[in-house]
């Protein structure tokens, strides 16, 4: 009952080097090191008491992501560019788990989706970080106003 919001920057594998434009190893070991810490923070919500009676895992929403992408494939230097594509990652309270939402085409671009299922759909969405916002918005008991939450991953 301290916090209703934190947020947890992890700089990657030595320091703050996500940026990597060669070397794709060192940032594959940032996205490994990335999940195990992700797996401990699981262990330890489910682990504690909420304040409901059940885990923590049952009340916190953990929300996973960066404001960029990296292009889909390996630079003349064996790294990754910058990417207008990103990835997010939801679980725990509120979230309705073991799916994707989304996808990329044969040029690696985003595919539309539908909100509401989650499946690709030429007729659909694009997927936008006020879609995330709104999603988020509706978990903290928040209105969305005129934005779209992705009522997919909605439990």
């Amino acid at each position: 009952n301290l916090s209703r919001c934190a947020m947890i920057l992890y700089p990657g594998n030595c320091g703050p080097n996500w940026d990597q434009h060669s070397d794709i190893p060192h940032q594959s070991r940032s996205f490994e090191e990335l999940f195990q810490h992700l797996d401990l923070l699981m262990n330890e919500l489910q682990r504690r008491k909420g304040t409901t009676g059940g885990s923590l895992l049952d009340e916190v929403t953990v929300l996973v992501c960066s404001e960029m992408g990296r292009h889909p494939q390996l630079n003349l230097q064996g790294g990754k560019h910058h990417w207008t594509y990103t990835s997010a990652m939801l679980f725990g309270a509120g979230i309705r788990g073991n799916q994707q939402i989304g996808g990329y085409d044969n040029n690696s671009f985003g595919q539309r989706v539908n909100l509401q299922s989650g499946a690709l759909d030429r007729e659909g969405t694009s997927l936008l970080p006020t879609h995330l916002g709104a999603t988020l918005s509706l978990l903290g008991g928040l209105d969305p106003g005129e934005d779209e939450p992705i009522e997919a991953v909605l439990a």
